[in-house]
C-alpha cells in the first residue's frame, strides 16, 4: 500500500537538520503541564534557585554533570540540594547562591507538580541528553529557562541560545550555565522560553504546527 501510495509528508522525532524536506518535518513531544503566568523581573531576580537539574540514568554525561556540580561547590561558592527531602531544613538558613542536582530514578519518583512547584523557584532548568537527543523534558520546562545541549537535530519550534533557551556545550555544561547565569539578559531569556513553551502546548502544537504543515501537502 505504501509503494503504491507514498506518503505525501510524514514526521520524525530524531530528525537531523539537514535530512528535513518538504516530505520530511520534525516533531516533538508536546507540553502536557499547566503554564503558570509569567513573573516580574524583580521576582524572577529573587528566584532562591539558581539551576534545578533533576535526572534519570539514561545517558552517562547526566552523573557526570552531577558529580561536576558538586566538584564545583567550593570553588564557586554555592550550596547544592541534592534529595527531595532537604529542601526545608536547608533553607531554614539563610542562602545566597543554591543548586539543586537530584538523581531521581524511576523507584523514587515524585509527583510531577513538586517537579514544577521547585521549577518555579528556579532561573534554569536543565534537560540532558538521554536515550535519544530530544527529551520529553524540553518541552517541560514550565516557570524555568530551559538548558540543554548543543544538537544537530531539526525542532518544529526552534530552541536558540540566549534567545529563548540556554544551550550547552558539551563536556563544558557546568560552564555553560555559570555563564548563562552571568548574563544580563537573563529574565528576557526566561519570558521568551514560556512563550515558545506555549507554543509547545499539546493544542497549540497540534492546531498551529501539524496541521499546517500537513495542509500544506494536500
Amino acid at each position: 500500500f505504501v509503494k503504491t501510495r507514498p506518503p505525501l509528508i510524514y514526521f520524525k522525532r530524531e530528525l537531523l537538520d539537514t535530512e528535513t524536506s518538504d516530505k520530511v518535518k520534525p516533531v516533538e513531544f508536546t507540553c502536557l503541564l499547566p503554564l503558570k503566568p509569567v513573573v516580574s523581573k524583580h521576582e524572577f531576580d529573587s528566584r532562591r534557585i539558581e539551576v534545578f537539574y533533576c535526572w534519570g540514568l539514561s545517558r552517562c554525561t547526566r552523573p557526570a554533570l552531577h558529580g561536576e556540580i558538586f566538584k564545583q561547590m567550593c570553588p564557586k561558592g554555592y550550596g547544592v540540594i541534592s534529595h527531595w527531602d532537604q529542601f526545608d531544613g536547608y533553607f531554614k538558613d539563610k542562602r545566597n547562591k543554591t543548586w539543586v542536582s537530584i538523581y531521581s530514578p524511576h523507584y523514587v519518583r515524585v509527583p510531577i507538580q513538586k517537579i514544577v512547584d521547585i521549577q518555579n523557584q528556579s532561573k534554569i532548568t536543565v534537560s540532558m541528553f538521554g536515550n535519544g537527543v530530544k527529551c520529553f523534558r524540553s518541552t517541560e520546562c514550565v516557570g524555568a529557562i530551559l538548558a540543554m545541549p548543543y544538537d544537530n537535530l531539526a525542532w518544529g519550534i526552534p530552541w536558540t541560545h540566549m534567545d529563548n533557551c540556554v544551550r550547552l556545550h558539551s563536556g563544558n555544561e557546568h560552564e555553560s550555565l555559570c555563564s548563562a547565569l552571568n548574563s544580563n539578559d537573563l529574565y528576557d531569556i526566561y519570558r521568551r522560553s514560556q512563550e515558545t513553551l506555549q507554543k509547545y502546548v499539546g493544542l497549540n502544537y497540534v492546531k498551529n504546527y501539524m496541521i499546517p504543515t500537513i495542509k500544506e501537502k494536500l
